[in-house]
């Protein structure tokens, strides 16, 4: 992977004004628009880019019919301005405009990867193991973001830090979409493990609330039983015997023990808990003394 310090050089060190305009349009910045343009489809270009930041659906038609009136070849240069056709991949799409036009240029084009990823991109195969990982994920983060998976996510990770030219020897198009890509990987895997984290401590809440309502069905059969157990003992004693435990009984409430055997019942529903969410595999670290069963 591409060093910080050379990224902090690359992005810094750029000067020419149309990747700069990209650049900028990338990482969510005011963009900068020179005073005149070096050809009519670099003018075109930032048209595109500033009706697309400001979400400008009537200038982008307009530009964009202006150009597809046009009869493209192989030979055409704007066929192969990745920025561009990049542009007007994004723009199509995020004001469904039709793009047969468009579609038929990117066929044009030399059969690289950018270009195999473009013509996926039109075709809504944003999956595709042909794509560049890193070219999908932005697309997606600016026109589709509620379908990124973790699994584009991951793939865009592998692809950017295994490139170890980065920098080097690929296309500025490719270089400042993956530099892009880079942060965006981190900002939806930092985004993706907080949904995940509260999604996590919402079951944990849910199932300590199961555990205990399966833990006070034990406990009351537990007592059912011991009131069934104490009820048969009783019966089966003799008269002289059972006035005999009913004084008994008195004099211990009036000395107040019916109040440790009160504390001794809450102990148990207690311990019938614990042993509960133990046998279902909940982490005893993770119990909370206010969700104990103490009442």
């Amino acid at each position: 992977m591409v060093s910080i310090e050379n990224q902090i050089a690359y992005l810094e060190g750029i000067d020419n004004p149309k990747l700069l305009a990209f650049r900028l349009y990338l990482f969510d910045e005011s963009l900068v628009i020179p005073n005149s343009f070096e050809s009519e489809i670099d003018e075109h270009f930032y048209t595109i880019l500033v009706s697309i930041k400001d979400s400008d659906k009537e200038t982008f038609t307009k530009i964009y019919e202006s150009l597809s009136n046009r009869q493209p070849n192989i030979t055409s240069p704007f066929v192969h301005d990745d920025f561009l056709i990049f542009l007007l991949i994004v723009g199509t799409i995020s004001f469904d405009s039709e793009n047969s036009w468009l579609k038929n240029v990117v066929s044009l084009r030399s059969r690289n990867e950018i270009s195999i990823t473009f013509e996926n991109l039109l075709k809504n195969n944003y999956s595709s193991t042909s794509n560049l990982p890193e070219i999908t994920l932005f697309f997606l983060y600016k026109v589709k973001r509620d379908i990124i998976s973790d699994d584009l996510v991951l793939r865009t990770y592998k692809s950017i830090i295994r490139n170890t030219n980065l920098i080097e020897k690929t296309s500025d198009f490719r270089t400042l979409i993956s530099l892009r890509s880079m942060e965006l990987v981190i900002l939806l895997k930092n985004v993706s493990d907080g949904v995940e984290l509260d999604t996590l401590r919402d079951f944990q809440t849910k199932f300590l609330k199961r555990i205990k309502l399966f833990a006070s069905f034990i406990y009351f059969v537990f007592v059912m039983f011991l009131v069934r157990i104490g009820y048969m003992i009783y019966t089966h004693l003799s008269t002289e015997h059972q006035q005999l435990f009913s004084d008994v009984g008195l004099v211990l409430s009036l000395f107040g023990i019916a109040l440790l055997g009160g504390a001794i019942f809450a102990l148990i529903r207690k311990v019938i808990f614990r042993i509960t969410a133990r046998v279902f595999g909940f982490p005893m670290k993770l119990l909370k003394e206010e969700l104990f069963p103490n009442k």
